[in-house]
């Protein structure tokens, strides 16, 4: 080999060896990058490698917390960051594992705090970054208490602008347990934008017609809540056995049920609180669980008016229950959840009573009317009138979270002779 090819070569190598260095420098300073423009918008990320390109880059074994958020941890197999003119504009983790812990409402609070630095570095700089993603799964424990817990199999989460102002989200395998109680598995999707926010849960995920529950509410503070159970069996609807317990379901009937409910804002503009609220809340049933083994029909609606944030006063409208006429009134209270209501029906003639739904409304007199009624020629053979009376206080924080008291007025007596 010649003098002037072992120079050649030597040289190729060393022209090598700095590009190669050069190449491996330019990756460890875009990793060193990506950590300090993360830290600098409140969130701490660690990686293990980066692959350059000119239209994206991606990072590899990702892991973000966020001191905002300390019950907040992301683990995703890789970040794709998306360029424009060398510029990243978005950024998606793809295979996450994310997990939360904390209530609801912290967790919201603080993710809003999170979205504001993140939007500007935390200097008032609004972030390149318009939008971004996460998809995998997640696993969100102690939303509702220590023992409470929801999961998703496959959640998808996206950002269309740099705050949780405009952002849409959808989780399939949705499951929430407490304990040994587990409901689900449902369907979830939000959209939230200018213009408002609807949330949609299917609670019979790949039915025809499944079963679901959808919350709108717009801008102006309008909200709409409604929810179609139509002949559902309670195992259909992702409810377990103790779930079934703890609302009295016994058996796995099927359960007939439409919820709607209705909310406006008045007295002032949209961007103000409005001065009164007023709202109405109606429920149908022809075979409504009320008790173990029990079911009767309930058709009410009722109308409320308050304050923002309530408590808001109840006027009812007739109301129909267990065959008894009469009207509801009461009160609502947002926060925390809770309703005192209470039910005063129209006095009855006990014969009447005796043909309807007697045993299921007044218990054990109901049950002795019936007995009665039917061992001496029906009935007729009952004299007098009744009303019934009843205390309903519904409290999602209460075990049971629905308690009924009932009392009778009035007298019946037994013909035996007409």
């Amino acid at each position: 080999m010649s003098r002037r090819t072992v120079i050649l070569i030597s040289a190729l190598a060393v022209v090598s060896a700095l590009g190669a260095g050069a190449w491996l420098g330019a990756r460890a300073w875009v990793a060193a990058r990506i950590v300090a423009q993360a830290r600098a918008r409140g969130f701490d990320v660690t990686l293990d490698a980066v692959d350059l390109g000119t239209t994206e880059i991606v990072a590899r074994n990702v892991e973000v917390r966020a001191a905002a958020m300390p019950g907040l941890v992301i683990r995703a197999a890789q970040a794709r960051i998306t360029l424009s003119a060398f510029q990243p504009v978005a950024i998606a983790l793809e295979g996450a594992h994310a997990t939360l812990t904390g209530p609801i409402g912290a967790t919201a609070a603080a993710a809003g705090a999170l979205s504001d630095q993140a939007a500007t570095g935390g200097d008032g700089a609004d972030s390149a970054i318009t939008s971004a993603s996460v998809e995998g799964d997640l696993t969100w424990s102690a939303i509702a208490g220590d023992a409470t817990a929801l999961r998703c199999a496959h959640a998808k989460i996206e950002l269309k602008s740099a705050k949780l102002s405009d952002v849409s989200a959808s989780c399939d395998g949705l499951q929430i347990t407490r304990g040994t109680l587990a409901l689900g598995p449902w369907s979830a999707d939000l959209l939230r934008d200018a213009s408002g926010e609807r949330v949609r849960l299917v609670l019979e995920p790949g039915a025809s017609a499944p079963a679901a529950v959808t919350f709108t509410r717009a801008a102006s503070g309008a909200t709409h809540f409604d929810a179609a159970l139509s002949k559902k069996r309670p195992s259909d609807i992702g409810l377990s056995p103790e779930a079934r317990a703890l609302l009295g379901l016994s058996s796995n009937a099927p359960v007939d049920l439409a919820v709607r409910y209705d909310e406006s804002a008045a007295g002032a503009p949209a961007a103000k609180r409005p001065a009164v609220v007023t709202g109405s809340f109606e429920i149908a049933s022809d075979q409504l669980p009320v008790g173990p083994g029990k079911a009767t029909a309930v058709h009410f609606a009722l109308d409320f008016k308050g304050a923002p944030g309530g408590p808001f006063a109840v006027t009812g409208r007739t109301a129909e229950i267990g065959g008894f006429s009469g009207v509801l009134k009461g009160q609502l209270t947002p926060e925390p959840p809770r309703a005192q209501l209470t039910f005063d029906t129209q006095v009855v003639s006990c014969a009447d009573a005796a043909r309807k739904v007697a045993a299921d409304a007044l218990g054990d007199l109901g049950k002795a009317l019936g007995t009665f009624a039917g061992a001496f020629g029906g009935a007729q053979a009952l004299r007098g009138s009744v009303s019934l009376h009843a205390d309903i206080t519904a409290d999602l924080r209460a075990d049971p979270p629905l308690r009924v008291t009932t009392r009778t007025s009035g007298d019946c007596d037994l013909s035996l002779f007409r």
